[in-house]
């Protein structure tokens, strides 16, 4: 049963891996569609990480 499931998840990794080597090779704008992704979300992040500490320097102001 171990052996089915390590085999299973290398099959499902060929497959995203072919997929995504076929997504790149036909799509021509992938590239910028992929940085607009990257950038977006490193904004996301900051103003996640933004709002954490806000929120913990307001429990700390409370004690």
């Amino acid at each position: 049963m171990n052996a089915t499931k390590g085999l299973f998840k290398l099959v499902i990794g060929i497959i995203l891996v072919v997929a995504a080597l076929w997504v790149s090779t036909t799509y021509i704008g992938w590239g910028k569609a992929a940085l607009d992704l990257l950038q977006g979300s490193i904004i996301l992040f900051v103003i996640l990480v933004g709002f954490i500490v806000f929120i913990i320097g307001l429990t700390d102001l409370k004690a």
